[in-house]
């Protein structure tokens, strides 16, 4: 009896190996709907858009791009946690949305981190830390010293309370030994005319958002988040040389996920397609340009840098009190 039975389940084994086999051959069958939870034209949003045609090249079905905006994302991933197992409903998530979310977030629609398949990173965007030219801190140095010597007086600007940026400014916060005010704005494109008038004295964003301001001297990168020097600006220090080497954990990261359960054989073909279309010279040239890096991930590779995420700013986030009800 024992024989039938191991026998009997060695079958049915080998049957659902053969069906979710023929699924991923068959894969896709129908168009893709790749969602993202944030309002059009954002970086987020530009990378869906370019993302999209390359896939549809790779895997031979249209792409449409829906955005499924609200309460920073959580909406457009809860839609996606929800739907078919199947690769045809798919995000397009920012790093907020995965690691920061549900620990900002008093209550949670869907848990991003075990409700979702973690398919691939589709870039990485290194952060800076930058000031404005009327602050007189020549370099980080100067500034730690200059809010250590004024606590509580100093401000921060963030693109929203609970945002990766916040919390990334807060995260040096903790690990300087800074006192400092943050100011929440709706995006950093409201910041930013703050930031260079002075009214507040950091903000943490990307090279593509703070260059042309490096480059007119409205504004002075005083670190990169990054394991070495960002070539373009060369005389920019690391947060390792500046003494927070904690802050290396963060990054902007931008990520494409599936509902749980999707088959293997189907997250690993859009892995596959997605490295496939970031090689190609086009996407390679506008990556160059918006300041993103490619980072070649396995699922596994990916799921296992979002568990190390969610494990610091966890911490990070428990210390600052960042709540949002």
């Amino acid at each position: 009896m024992m024989k039938k039975r191991i026998l009997g389940l060695a079958t049915a084994l080998l049957a659902v190996t053969s069906v979710t086999g023929v699924l991923a051959q068959d894969y896709p069958s129908k168009p893709i709907n790749l969602i993202l939870g944030f309002a059009p034209g954002g970086t987020t949003d530009i990378i869906a858009r370019l993302i999209g045609p390359a896939l549809e090249s790779e895997l031979g079905q249209r792409v449409i791009v829906e955005n499924r905006t609200g309460a920073a994302g959580n909406v457009g991933m809860a839609s996606v946690a929800a739907a078919e197992p199947d690769g045809h409903t798919l995000l397009l998530s920012a790093a907020t949305q995965i690691v920061a979310n549900p620990f900002t977030y008093a209550s949670m629609p869907a848990d991003p981190m075990n409700d979702l398949a973690h398919v691939a990173m589709v870039a990485d965007a290194h952060l800076f830390f930058a000031t404005n030219a009327q602050v007189p801190a020549a370099n980080a140095e100067k500034f730690i010293e200059m809010v250590r010597a004024r606590p509580g007086e100093i401000n921060f600007g963030t693109p929203g309370a609970g945002n990766l940026l916040h919390i990334a400014s807060e995260l040096f916060q903790q690990k300087a030994g800074l006192q400092m005010n943050a100011v929440h704005y709706r995006g950093t494109g409201a910041a930013l005319p703050e930031l260079i008038a002075n009214q507040i004295q950091m903000h943490v964003d990307g090279i593509a958002t703070f260059m042309p301001y490096f480059e007119s001297g409205d504004l002075k990168p005083l670190f990169v988040v990054a394991p070495e020097r960002y070539d373009v600006l060369p005389d920019v220090p690391t947060a390792t040389e500046i003494g927070v080497p904690e802050i290396n954990v963060m990054s902007n990261w931008y990520g494409l996920h599936a509902p749980a359960g999707t088959p293997t054989e189907i997250v690993e073909k859009l892995n596959q397609a997605i490295k496939n279309a970031l090689a190609t010279p086009e996407l390679s040239q506008r990556w160059d340009e918006l300041g993103l890096i490619v980072v070649d991930y396995s699922p596994e590779e990916f799921t296992e840098r979002l568990v190390n995420e969610s494990n610091v700013l966890e911490e990070v986030i428990a210390t600052a009190g960042v709540r949002i009800e």
